[in-house]
């Protein structure tokens, strides 16, 4: 489970431990009776055959003429373009980091294992320590604070429903309303518990659209696996909050999207893929600023608000090795692009080959002999994310964009926010997203507000 094993991985000082670890997540699902190295050999090749059977040349140009990047051409002149801007500044970065670990960790090699170590401690040394910040993220101010964002932004309203039917008696159900009148409903379910499965997520309980008798209402849920002690006050990260937000970025997208009479335009079923998480990645960025993260946190004993300075270096802690984030997403990005642009590969040795050159295309860390990622890469061959993985940077790109058009001295403009409630939000499948876009920003989105929202100057 990432949610262990990324904590235990950034924090545990026995390096030994670190180093077992690693080994076993890394590697994981590549050996004995869990190897999946024959599923994605089989899954390729099927992937393939379907392609050529619909006359496209590959798998991925039948999966992006669905998308905004309607083409594998178009879809590698981004992550060139990308790579270009990214890999210096990554390289840099990586070179920091490797001095700092030297010097203050006494860890002459940076092993991939020592990887997150290094860059936690690294953190905590130049900017804050999320964990000591959790004292002023208590779970209720957070939610409060989320909720409030929205409301200011979009003119809402969020009740709650106390005797709403519900699947567990810590879930809560709030109705949405405007003016008066009922968007639809919202539904939180944010912490972990016996059996339930980890991470966060957006889905739909009723997509809002126009029957020939009668209107359905939206309904969206949010379910997280947030920690919290028995007993104790429930206390969440800077990152927490800043997930939270981007969750009710997908809620917001299905409940306020207008409804039509068409089913499959209505909600987020007509939104291209590569387009979806848009407003989740807009939202988020709330949380780097200080009107967000004055609503969003408060002394859960005391009421203290963060100080001036506490703001500052945790916005500030946001963008750090900002560089070396982006060339792992482009590597992930690459790989896929790899693996569903040239022919299957026919064995195990192929295609470990083929995951090699795809990743150096924008590798800056070195990796383990014994990495194995592909072979748990559920995104692209479980997850919906087959030749789309590069959906993330494609839709951060834009969210970057907006936000700066939205707030450009880090407060919202209300009224640039309802115009991307208008844009975006509002417009399901209705009208094509790369029109939308460019109606909201008055041209093609641009990368250089992406740059930098992670500290890199073009």
């Amino acid at each position: 489970d990432e949610a262990l094993v990324g904590p235990a991985l950034s924090h545990a000082e026995n390096r030994a431990l670190r180093r077992r670890l690693h080994r076993a997540w890394a590697a994981r699902a590549s050996r004995g009776r869990f190897d999946t190295t024959p599923l994605i050999l089989q899954i390729l090749a099927l992937r393939e055959e379907a392609a050529r059977l619909l006359g496209f040349p590959h798998y991925a140009e039948m999966a992006l003429g669905l998308r905004m990047c309607s083409s594998a051409a178009r879809l590698e002149a981004f992550l060139e373009e990308l790579t270009r801007a990214v890999r210096p500044h990554a390289e840099e970065e990586y070179a920091r980091l490797q001095a700092f670990a030297a010097k203050e960790l006494g860890l002459r090699r940076l092993a991939p294992h020592d990887l997150a170590f290094a860059m936690e401690r690294m953190r905590r040394a130049r900017f804050v320590d999320e964990e000591a910040l959790r004292p002023w993220f208590p779970a209720d101010q957070v939610v409060a604070g989320a909720l409030a964002i929205a409301e200011r932004m979009f003119g809402l309203r969020f009740v709650e429903e106390p005797e709403a039917p519900r699947w567990h008696p810590e879930v809560r159900c709030l109705r949405v309303e405007e003016r008066g009148r009922t968007r639809g409903w919202l539904y939180l379910d944010l912490f972990m518990r016996t059996g339930k499965r980890g991470g966060a997520w957006m889905d739909e309980g009723a997509i809002g659209w126009r029957h020939p008798q009668r209107t359905t209402l939206p309904v969206a849920y949010i379910v997280a696996s947030f920690a919290r002690a028995e007993g104790q006050e429930p206390l969440w990260t800077p990152s927490d909050a800043e997930t939270l937000l981007h969750e009710l970025g997908h809620a917001l997208h299905l409940v306020l999207c207008e409804r039509t009479r068409v089913r499959s335009l209505s909600g987020l079923g007509g939104v291209p893929w590569d387009a979806v998480e848009l407003p989740s990645q807009w939202l988020e960025q709330a949380a780097s600023t200080p009107w967000g993260l004055r609503l969003l946190s408060r002394h859960w004993r005391t009421g203290e608000p963060l100080s001036r300075a506490q703001i500052a270096r945790l916005i500030a802690s946001r963008r750090f090795l900002g560089a070396l984030r982006l060339a792992r997403q482009l590597e992930y990005a690459w790989m896929d692009f790899a693996l569903h642009t040239q022919p299957a590969p026919a064995d195990a040795v192929e295609l470990r080959r083929r995951v090699r050159q795809a990743r150096d295309r924008a590798a800056v860390v070195p990796r383990a002999g014994y990495d194995r990622t592909e072979n748990s890469f559920t995104h692209i061959f479980a997850g919906g994310y087959a030749a789309g993985y590069y959906s993330y940077l494609w839709a951060e790109t834009m969210a970057a964009d907006a936000w700066h058009a939205t707030a450009p001295d880090a407060r919202p403009r209300i009224r640039r926010a309802r115009a991307f409630r208008r844009e975006i939000l509002a417009i399901g499948g209705t009208r094509p997203m790369d029109e939308a876009i460019r109606r909201f920003l008055g041209r093609p989105p641009e990368m250089q507000a992406l740059l930098r929202r992670w500290g890199i100057e073009a």
